[in-house]
């Protein structure tokens, strides 16, 4: 189990890294549009600082989702035999970032259905993101990052599941930790540099190499999940 709690975050982080594009389709108008308001604010901190706390506010808002899920994950263990399960919500996070991938290739979603659903939530949430646009304050930014955290995103739901699997409320944060870290650099520079950074990441090869690294960190994360599952349920036969 050691190996699975060092493994997950680190399929975490390079979940993050490789769906720069992904990241960049799904949420590039916002981090475009808030780069653009952290350009035009006129607070202390200057754009870099507005545009840190953005994405302070949204990595933080994963970390306390993979806190919460983890928590529950650990209950959940409790009272039920989560290995073979553990494996299986590992093997599905897998699926669907590899579902994720083949949309970047083929454009194919699969998953849109379950941002459909996360959408249904998102549009209870719409009045407080519309009061949080309009106020001011060295608060604002971290209050839109949170906000901007709850959106539905399909990448998200998977490493929600590795987090929840965790099987304790630090190890889900670590894994939302490590998956924000991941996201960062393209969030980050997009916020900074939209008009640059859209020519760059709209272009068809990024999208193919976001594509197949994703794909592969897929396949790669079902391959340890059911390496690790088949370990567990042999440390279990008598």
């Amino acid at each position: 189990m050691d190996a699975v709690h060092t493994i997950t975050p680190l399929a975490a982080l390079i979940a993050g890294l490789a769906a720069s594009a992904h990241c960049f389709a799904m949420c590039g108008g916002i981090a475009g549009a808030l780069g653009m308001h952290a350009h035009a604010s006129s607070v202390p901190v200057g754009a870099f600082g507005t545009a840190s706390a953005y994405q302070f506010g949204r990595i933080a808002g994963y970390t306390l989702a993979g806190a919460i899920v983890g928590f529950v994950g650990a209950r959940a263990s409790q009272v039920l035999d989560l290995v073979q399960l553990g494996s299986v919500l590992r093997i599905a996070s897998g699926v669907l970032i590899t579902l994720l991938g083949l949309r970047l290739l083929v454009h194919w979603n699969a998953l849109k259905w379950i941002e459909q659903l996360g959408a249904r939530f998102w549009i209870k949430l719409r009045p407080f993101v519309q009061f949080a646009s309009v106020r001011s304050g060295a608060a604002q930014p971290l209050v839109m990052g949170l906000l901007w955290s709850l959106l539905p995103c399909g990448l998200v739901y998977s490493m929600l599941l590795l987090a929840a699997m965790s099987e304790s409320a630090l190890g889900g944060a670590t894994v939302m930790l490590a998956f924000g870290a991941g996201t960062f650099p393209a969030m980050f520079s997009t916020s900074l540099l939209a008009t640059r950074v859209q020519r760059h990441m709209s272009h068809p090869a990024v999208r193919v190499v976001s594509g197949v690294l994703m794909v592969g960190v897929g396949i790669w994360m079902i391959f340890l999940a059911s390496q690790m599952g088949g370990g567990d349920s042999g440390g279990h036969q008598h």
